[in-house]
């Protein structure tokens, strides 16, 4: 049986974390870009300390574990001598991939139906239900991203497709400056701070300006990358890691 003093713990933690989630929203589609930094760092301060130590730090040190071991494997950059391998993993990713992710489609919508019940059945401190939820959020994602890893380099030992994605090539050598511009173009687009179309249109809308967005970058890593080697936050990172200013501009070596 669960804890009465655990279970009540938790549902306010839940009720807790659910207002913060809230004060944030509105901070990012109503506020200025002050009021909602302030708002995010505050919401961060008022969850518990253990929270990231138990869920998010573990989960992304694991996944960087993984990325270790499948470059050393070879699974990356010798991945035409591991198909099988790759294979395996795309299966086992997708399926689980699938499964967790319709479980967390449906999280809110199971425990209303009459005949479901697993959230009656107790497991230690928690229910069933609960433990299949937290299964669905911690495996179900990175699941996905193992099929499609694995699926992409499947589809890269095909010669005339290596060619025709080439441009991605150039977009991924610049990952992080597009990445950070990309938080930048769509804050601007879609918060209160900048044109504050959030609440405005659909997904529709916003697949159609990420779309655009992406567009945007390809060419702009493309333009870039014909006159330096590295993009700027690359380089910055880059000259951070090894304390020492990197050559950037492609006349220079």
């Amino acid at each position: 049986m669960r804890d009465p003093d655990y279970a009540q713990a938790v549902k306010q933690q839940g009720a807790a974390r659910r207002e913060i989630n809230q004060q944030v929203g509105d901070a990012e589609m109503n506020g200025d870009y002050l009021e909602s930094v302030r708002t995010r760092y505050k919401s961060m301060l008022q969850l518990p300390s253990w929270l990231p130590f138990h869920q998010t730090i573990p989960q992304i040190f694991a996944m960087f574990l993984f990325g270790i071991c499948a470059w050393r494997w070879g699974l990356i950059r010798d991945a035409s001598n591991h198909t099988a391998t790759l294979k395996r993993l795309a299966g086992i990713g997708l399926a689980a991939g699938l499964i967790g992710n319709s479980l967390l489609a449906t999280r809110a919508y199971l425990p209303k139906q009459p005949w479901y019940h697993l959230q009656q059945i107790k497991a230690g401190w928690f229910n069933v239900h609960e433990l299949l939820m937290s299964f669905a959020d911690h495996v179900g994602n990175p699941a996905l991203t193992l099929f499609y890893v694995a699926g992409g380099l499947l589809l890269l030992q095909r010669s005339g497709l290596v060619k025709r994605l080439a441009w991605l090539g150039l977009v991924g050598r610049l990952g992080l400056t597009n990445y950070l511009m990309e938080s930048v173009f769509m804050a601007f687009l879609f918060f209160g701070y900048g044109l504050g179309f959030g609440n405005q249109f659909g997904p529709a809308v916003g697949m159609g300006a990420a779309t655009l967005i992406f567009a945007v970058l390809v060419s702009f890593s493309s333009l870039w990358l014909r006159s330096f080697e590295m993009g700027p936050a690359e380089w910055a990172w880059k000259s951070l890691t090894y304390w020492k200013r990197q050559k950037l501009n492609l006349r220079h070596r």
